[in-house]
């Protein structure tokens, strides 16, 4: 590779920031082999005396900037903070180079003002390329600064898009702002399909819906051809070209007369391509090529960063939506254990209506009788319009929606619902409940399933008799709530394992309602864990933050 145009004779300089002088020594061997001053500083200090060196100010500038984040002292993102503020560099284009792959981080990083960011180890090939490209950048900047408005307008481009994930703004952005720099009557962003490899148009200058139901192939076309081999074109004899394909110019009404497709390079892949077509005011020529060229190295990162956001987004969301049904899943599996003394409590409030309403329609009693058999008909329903309102609290999907709520209410609740086990089982619940507890920020339906998995597993470990005490307090900026059972207990390696899914001790049930439990108290910010021993009975302590003031 070729080192860039050289300034008054001399090479670019290129500031080297990093901790580590293993990597610096590699970074400064590569780019001294391609012409390039570099100047090493491991922190701040070394910075600053650079800077504040009138004899080094004097006798070179800073072309680039290489940063790493992870710095001794002053952070990398102080650090760059600090560059932005100083006159020498306040221009001068950053390139972070860290080992963090951190998709906020980098967004925070754009949004703030740098020009690219490259994860750590990448390739020699796209470490000099991404330098090349913001060293030239930053010197057309400078040269139309004082001369063509067109350079300011490549570099405002890159920003703007840079700090975007959203694809669709990104390929607006960068049509309308290459169409305002070189005023072409047609234009194209052409992306390649990573599955089919077809070519499609994902967005052009003017809507043509025939051109975006279109697909190519590689190496169809002008186009095509530039995607195969990744070198640009500029064809200013675009009908006697070999290449030339009439079929978009049948489609559009257009004649092409001039063509510059200029390759999308991410990552050392060609990911599509820029297509102009037609230039207002005359030929393409070698300047047209250098600008959109430039142009086309930050669409393209853009472009990448865009799908690898939302290739990010997507598969949180089916994360998301895998936890959601898991812990549905779970939830209603909580219900199957309860379902036997549930159906008991159903059926006996149904009989009680069944026989009033039989002894007030069937008998020849007195009105007064009549009253009396229906009013406690009237009492029965009730009690089952509560005992089903609570099964469906419990038992529906969870929204997901934080909310600020009572833990020691919601506690009860889970009480109430598993009255009739505690009775069969001759079982009983001590509460201590503390009356300072404020409300926390809980998905309340989610932190209810949490307390009956495990109320139900100390019912499951006691014997008949048992006490399960629970209790409430609140403990700095956390709230401990506490379940104390005097069942069998448990080895320590099966406290070790507890927590993990599909492990289980019973015959029946998934294996799964602990370790469901384990990632609801986590995505609550707060702690699930265990204390037993065996014989003694086993405490498991749910920690949940209390609310900042």
């Amino acid at each position: 590779m070729m080192s860039m145009e050289q300034k008054n004779g001399q090479a670019e300089t290129i500031l080297i920031i990093d901790d580590d002088p293993g990597m610096t020594a590699i970074v400064h061997q590569i780019f001294a082999s391609h012409q390039y001053q570099t100047i090493v500083a491991h922190n701040y200090n070394e910075v600053f005396q650079l800077l504040a060196d009138e004899t080094t100010r004097a006798k070179q500038s800073i072309d680039l900037i290489l940063l790493d984040l992870m710095m001794p002292g002053m952070s990398g993102i102080e650090m760059f903070k600090w560059l932005r503020a100083q006159p020498q560099t306040a221009n001068t284009p950053i390139i972070i180079l860290t080992a963090v792959h951190d998709v906020e981080r980098r967004i925070e990083l754009f949004s703030m003002g740098a020009d690219d960011y490259l994860v750590k180890p990448c390739s020699i090939e796209e470490l000099l390329a991404r330098a090349a490209t913001h060293i030239k950048i930053a010197q057309l900047r400078k040269i139309k600064q004082q001369a063509d408005a067109r350079t300011a307008q490549l570099y405002s481009m890159s920003q703007v898009i840079s700090s975007s994930l959203d694809m669709s703004e990104v390929l607006t952005i960068a049509m309308d702002n290459i169409r305002d720099m070189l005023q072409v009557e047609m234009g194209s962003i052409i992306l390649r399909d990573e599955k089919t490899n077809n070519l499609s148009f994902a967005s052009t200058l003017k809507h043509s819906p025939s051109l975006q139901e279109m697909n190519l192939h590689i190496g169809e076309g002008i186009v095509g051809q530039v995607i195969q081999t990744g070198e640009p074109l500029l064809i200013n004899d675009a009908q006697n070209h070999p290449s030339f394909s009439p079929f978009v110019d049948q489609l559009t009404g257009e004649k092409t007369r001039s063509i510059l497709c200029v390759p999308l390079i991410a990552r050392d892949q060609v990911i599509g391509a820029v297509e102009l077509i037609n230039k207002k005011d005359g030929l393409f020529n070698d300047m047209d090529l250098t600008l959109v060229s430039s142009a086309a190295t930050s669409i393209a990162i853009a472009i990448d960063n865009a799908r690898l956001y939302r290739e990010q987004a997507e598969l949180i969301r089916e994360v998301q939506q895998s936890q959601e049904r898991l812990v549905q899943s779970e939830r209603m599996s909580a219900m199957g254990r309860l379902a036997a003394s549930l159906a008991h409590e159903i059926n006996n409030p149904l009989q009680a209506v069944h026989s009033c309403l039989q002894l007030a329609t069937h008998f020849n009693l007195s009105q007064e009788k009549q009253t009396e058999y229906l009013g406690m008909a009237e009492e029965e329903v009730e009690r089952l319009i509560d005992i089903v309102t609570r099964i469906l609290d419990f038992a529906r999907p969870s929204g997901g929606v934080f909310e600020m709520a009572n833990i020691n209410a919601i506690i009860g609740q889970v009480i109430r619902l598993s009255e009739k086990q505690l009775s069969h089982q001759r079982l009983s619940v001590q509460q201590n409940f503390a009356s300072d507890i404020p409300p926390l920020r809980v998905v309340p339906n989610q932190i209810a399933q949490v307390f009956l998995v495990i109320i139900l597993n100390a019912f499951d470990a006691m014997s008949a008799a048992g006490t399960l005490i629970i209790t409430t307090r609140a403990k700095g900026s956390w709230v401990e709530i506490s379940f104390q059972d005097d069942g069998v207990g448990m080895s320590p390696e099966l406290q070790a394992r507890i927590f993990e899914p599909f492990y289980s001790t019973k015959n029946e049930g998934t294996g799964l309602g602990l370790a469901v439990s384990y990632g609801i108290v986590e995505r609550h910010g707060g702690k699930l864990y265990v204390e037993s021993e065996e014989g003694k009975g086993s405490t498991f302590t749910v920690c949940l933050p209390r609310p900042r003031v």
